[in-house]
């Protein structure tokens, strides 16, 4: 078994070490941001730190009145730009909380006046000891370079930051454990030898749609284009033609017309359509089917991950590729 797929195995464990020990932080934070009268929350992050970060913008501005932005970095490590942020929470999210950029956003971020909080996996690493806060993302030593159970990690860490800043607590009903003990299905010959790929989703698990697309990249070398259903039909659209594989996150809810929409629609222009879904209708147009329960709107983001997590690993495998050893990538990233 790849040091990937036994990673991700882990994210029972993670979900709940997380949900424990950045509950009480979450508080502190909440009361902080109460007590100075914070108005905005400014998000830094990178690859899959970024993608954490769009899943807490649905977490947060569903429950919450806050808005969340997002950080250029380069207005900090290229521009200097001075900004009065003394009326912002300021969330830096990274795995290891060492490259340079990051230490340089949560630096910056605090002379300029805000309240600093990282995200991390290292409770000791230099990011950490910068900031006012930090919500320790508990998933233990990960060796493989994709990130599985960090990147769980971080998205349940801010859900608990937003549900703190809403005054409720987070629970998790479902067990990930039986979530993942699916069997992949059969990969036919158009995912085996697909060089593009296109993953879509909204919502809640439009950052699972985004992170797929990075993990096809990083471990199967596809050329991916990841976005939302809607921002897919404003020109990115034209890229479908017969075979072309597309991956759909689709959850029962809110959203459950657009997805059958989308997934008819994919499918009569001859997508290969890969559907993680409990939807009926989306299923049945669908080339390749990961059967997902239905679950509460809060725990689809980080259920539907590791649904992906796992599929991206076998399927990494199945091409004869090493998930663990993706050509030029270390585990820690250091950009400026």
């Amino acid at each position: 078994m790849s040091l990937m797929m036994s990673e991700l195995f882990e994210a029972n464990r993670v979900v709940n070490d997380a949900v424990a020990n950045c509950s009480p932080v979450a508080k502190q934070i909440a009361c902080a941001v109460k007590e100075r009268g914070l108005k905005r929350v400014v998000l830094a992050g990178r690859g899959s730190s970024l993608h954490a970060g769009i899943a807490f913008k649905f977490f947060l501005e569903s429950k919450t009145p806050y808005v969340l932005s997002f950080e250029y970095p380069s207005m900090v490590t290229l521009f200097g730009a001075e900004r009065d942020l003394s009326d912002t929470l300021y969330v830096v999210v990274s795995q290891s909380g060492a490259g340079p950029d990051t230490l340089a956003f949560a630096k910056t971020a605090k002379s300029q006046g805000a309240l600093t909080v990282a995200c991390t996996n290292f409770v000791d690493s230099v990011l950490a000891k910068e900031c006012h806060y930090t919500l320790p993302i508990s998933a233990g030593e990960e060796k493989a370079v994709a990130a599985t159970k960090t990147l769980t990690g971080e998205i349940v860490a801010l859900q608990v930051l937003a549900d703190a800043l809403a005054g409720v607590d987070t629970h998790y009903s479902t067990s990930i454990d039986n979530l993942l003990s699916y069997d992949v299905p059969e990969f036919s010959k158009e995912l085996l030898q697909a060089s593009q790929v296109v993953c879509l989703s909204r919502g809640m698990t439009e950052a699972v749609a985004k992170e797929s697309g990075l993990k096809l990249t990083e471990t199967c070398y596809l050329f991916a284009y990841a976005s939302s259903t809607n921002e897919f039909q404003h020109g990115p659209k034209a890229l479908i033609r017969d075979g072309l594989p597309v991956l759909l996150f689709a959850p029962d809810g809110r959203n459950r017309d657009n997805y059958v929409s989308c997934a008819k629609d994919l499918a009569s222009k001859g997508a290969h359509l890969v559907s993680f879904t409990d939807i009926p209708e989306v299923k049945q147009v669908s080339k390749m089917v990961v059967d997902m329960p239905t679950l509460p709107e809060n725990e689809q983001t980080v259920c539907y991950l590791v649904a992906m997590q796992k599929f991206v690993a076998t399927y990494c495998e199945a091409r004869g590729l090493d998930p663990d050893n993706p050509r030029n990538l270390n585990k820690v990233t250091i950009t400026k």
